[in-house]
């Protein structure tokens, strides 16, 4: 522009940023001057440099006045305009916004410290800081960027219980005192979709728990079996939210006992297993930058899991008060994700959970080939209900700690189930069973054979 240019009250100069963010200053030739209510609108870029001086104004004759008004829309940038005799530029730096005050979770303040002790130099610092001036769209971003499905995975492999609810139904559905022969050998199918509610700080998870498991077992005396057992089991755990996915291979190994005396009666179970995870989720900031990203790890866990009841004898039925205990300990190793700048690095972990179930069942018979079984129960659940994990962003010095979603603290159980007598020497159960409060429900069923000889 050869001749002088007048911004006059009421005009808006509008900046554009091209690619790479590249801003081209108005220039001109003879002298520029800004009247009073004129407004410069700096529109948001991705790419737009920070922390660097931009020129928005060159008059070779000078330039006069300045913008009393200065529009952008960045949450967490602001801009600084400076002026000359010459020309006028802007500087975008970190306005005083708190990132942490921006979010309202614990997980989501967590992460936002975290960002916000970056350098300004790093990749996902400069992404953060780009985000539109909505509230909404910085709480996703930080929800997102804090990994918690990470967590909550780990609540669907302490709260499985996966080998001895196998060996439970088999124990279950195979009365003792119909049992033929010294040696048994079972096999058992189980599917159990579970879901646990979000609340103020995890989103909700569901997850798919299924398996197979099989086992063989001696009898000594009249009324003592004890048994090994053998499962694998697949989990798919997921949440809606930002599409977060776990695909759990897990291999289980363990050994069990049950022994009567008179009307009391004693099993437990000791379960190794060993889990293959692989993970996947979103990273989604609004405007700025869409991620997904991928993992693998490993994990073990050893659950100990124990019953006691008084069985209670009528004519065609046996009532029996019970109370469980099932311990398990998890281990989980360390990984890196891959497939982006927001990706993590999580560090190992060991989690316990413990639970306790007071009860009754009853067991009656149809007639000589099959029977009934039934039981309902309060599990109440002991210590931490959620998982922590904490991580850092690959490539930084950065680290903070989320929490998974929370497992019921009490919670309603029961099982409905028929044993068949397919021949003098098979059995066959079916069963359904559920579970349901403080925000997490689980309903499914499971299919046991098994044979003696």
């Amino acid at each position: 522009m050869g001749d002088n240019a007048t911004f006059a009250p009421g005009s808006t100069l509008q900046v554009t940023p091209g690619d790479g963010g590249a801003v081209t200053p108005v220039t001109v030739g003879g002298a520029a001057s800004v009247a009073t209510g004129t407004t410069l609108e700096l529109l948001r870029a991705t790419d737009l440099p920070l922390f660097t001086e931009i020129p928005v104004i060159s008059a070779g004759g000078g330039l006069t006045g300045q913008f009393s008004n200065v529009v952008s829309d960045y949450a967490f940038i602001e801009p600084d305009v400076s002026t000359t005799a010459t020309g006028l530029s802007v500087t975008f730096g970190r306005n005083t916004v708190g990132m942490v005050d921006a979010v309202t979770t614990p997980n989501q303040q967590s992460t936002a410290a975290a960002v916000d002790g970056l350098p300004n130099t790093s990749p996902i610092y400069q992404a953060v800081v780009r985000l539109p001036n909505d509230p909404e769209a910085v709480r996703t971003a930080f929800a997102s960027l804090s990994g918690e499905s990470h967590a909550s995975t780990a609540t669907a492999l302490l709260d499985s219980r996966f080998l001895y609810s196998g060996i439970s139904n088999h124990l279950r559905g195979d009365s003792q005192d119909t049992l033929v022969g010294d040696t048994t050998v079972w096999i058992t199918g189980r599917s159990l979709p579970n879901r646990v509610d979000g609340d103020a700080n995890a989103v909700s998870v569901r997850r798919e728990d299924n398996g197979v498991m099989a086992g063989a077992e001696r009898r000594f005396g009249e009324r003592s079996v004890v048994g090994i057992a053998v499962g694998n089991q697949d989990i798919e755990s997921w949440s809606r939210e930002w599409g977060d996915r776990a695909d759990v291979d897990g291999t289980h190994a363990g050994v069990y006992g049950r022994a009567d005396w008179s009307a009391f009666s004693l099993q437990g179970a000791v379960d190794y297993a060993s889990y293959n995870v692989d993970s996947t989720r979103g990273v989604m900031l609004p405007g700025v930058l869409e991620e997904r990203l991928s993992s693998r790890y490993d994990a073990t866990a050893v659950t100990v899991s124990l019953e006691a009841a008084w069985n209670l004898r009528t004519k065609g039925a046996v009532y029996s008060p019970f109370i469980a205990a099932d311990y398990t300990r998890l281990k989980t190793d360390g990984f890196t994700e891959r497939g982006g700048i927001s990706a993590l690095s999580v560090d190992s972990a060991s989690d316990t959970f413990s639970t306790a179930t007071l009860g009754v069942r009853g067991h009656w018979d149809l007639d000589q080939k099959a029977a009934l079984y039934a039981s309902a129960g309060w599990r109440h659940a002991f210590g931490d209900r959620s998982v922590q994990r904490s991580a850092g962003f690959v490539g930084t010095a950065s680290e903070f700690s989320v929490q998974s979603v929370t497992l019921a603290k009490n919670a309603v159980v029961g099982e409905l189930g028929v044993s068949l007598i397919t021949s003098p020497r098979s059995r066959l159960a079916l069963s359904l069973q559920g579970l349901n409060g403080d925000g997490q429900t689980a309903y499914g069923g499971q299919v046991t054979w098994g044979v003696s000889f």
